[in-house]
């Protein structure tokens, strides 16, 4: 139970009584990353330069009373009014370190994943959280520092590519070369080469997978829309993720009620996005289980992909899942359904809808812009 949010006069009092230390604001303005003295219930007393600078603020005392959450615009803090009322506040790692360190009178550090909207879209940054206590004469406070290590967690992601994947696929290709000499017929010969040809398009996928991502984090992601047939759209994917569904013994399942004929996208875009839905519905599912893909057009306008696999997310993951970096498969990975949602809402103007229970399973409702 978090400690109530002092009133604003009281704010003030604090404020000022940290601003006769200047000695301590000098130090804290030295500090590259962005700091902050919080109260007790984790209200903003003091920030550094570096915070003012970051944020673009006049002063700090645009931020006096807030809680982080509420300065740096988190998704959770502006739907629910309040940072650290929402239910994905539980797990934030930012919201955590500081009740940690308050409570143990330590230092405490943690990483957070974090979905900010200052503007229109939002961005999701990877934030490593030091709490540690503070003490100012009489006055208890927590001195939080911010670091940015999202450039850290994106080559993390791209070291599992290249050091796990490209060293998978190059070993196969290693053994099929080593053995296609000895093949004792032509059709042998013709079955190497296509599972050499396998292995080095799920490489190609999986590295073109990353560049589409890079280009729209920093906004050069350029949209290139053609009308598709659907049928062409959903064989892609299909053989796509056939060779992991293979080797995990998972079932796929598809139905298109009534789709469209075609449908006018960007068509790598839209293959990614739905090969990654199929992937991790596969990923989670158990052997002799069944992921199926439904496609429909539920309402004028939009084409709904439908993505269901038997297994059931629990809260923790479920407050999470969209963010950067998470994951339950381990370090290096947690980008599939953070790009998609990143790729399908803010790039094709599409939306996607997650529900889970113990008995229907996961479903991940894809809704596509028909286009024009």
């Amino acid at each position: 139970m978090e400690a109530a949010r002092l009133p604003q006069d009281q704010m003030h009092k604090k404020f000022m009584h940290v601003a006769q230390h200047p000695a301590y604001i000098a130090i804290l303005d030295q500090i590259p990353n962005m700091a902050l003295l919080l109260t007790k219930s984790r209200q903003i007393v003091h920030g550094n330069k570096a915070t003012i600078t970051n944020l673009g603020l006049k002063n700090i005392k645009k931020a006096l009373g807030l809680r982080p959450g509420e300065l740096f615009q988190c998704v959770h803090a502006k739907n629910s009014g309040s940072c650290g009322d929402a239910t994905g506040c539980r797990y934030c790692g930012a919201v955590l370190a500081v009740i940690e360190s308050q409570n143990d009178k330590r230092q405490v550090v943690k990483e957070a994943r974090v979905t900010v909207q200052p503007h229109e879209h939002p961005l999701s940054m990877d934030i490593r959280v030091t709490a540690q206590p503070f003490r100012l004469e009489s006055e208890k406070m927590t001195l939080v520092f911010f670091e940015d290590i999202s450039a850290q967690k994106r080559r993390e992601c791209l070291e599992a590519i290249f050091y796990h994947d490209a060293n998978n696929t190059l070993n196969a290709l290693s053994l099929l070369t080593e053995f296609a000499p000895e093949a004792t017929s032509l059709e042998s010969l013709k079955e190497d080469v296509a599972v050499m040809r396998q292995q080095v398009g799920h490489l190609i996928d999986d590295l073109s997978g990353h560049k589409i991502l890079m280009e729209a984090e920093e906004g050069r992601l350029t949209l290139h829309k053609r009308s598709i047939p659907l049928s062409d759209l959903l064989d892609s994917c299909i053989r796509s993720v056939s060779g992991v569904a293979e080797r995990s013994q998972v079932n796929l399942g598809l139905d298109l009620k009534e789709a469209p004929d075609s449908i006018v996208t960007d068509t790598a875009i839209a293959r990614r996005i739905l090969v990654n839905g199929l992937k991790n519905a596969i990923e989670a599912c158990s052997c002799s289980e069944t992921v199926s893909l439904t496609v429909e057009k539920p309402k004028e306008g939009f084409v709904l992909f439908t993505i269901n696999n038997p297994g059931f997310i629990s809260e923790d993951v479920r407050e999470q899942i969209f963010q950067r970096s998470f994951s339950t498969k381990g370090k290096g990975r947690g980008l599939g359904t953070y790009s998609m949602r990143l790729l399908l809402e803010t790039y094709l103007g599409g939306e996607i809808v997650l529900s889970t229970s113990r008995v229907a399973g996961t479903t991940f409702q894809l809704y596509f812009p028909v286009g024009s």
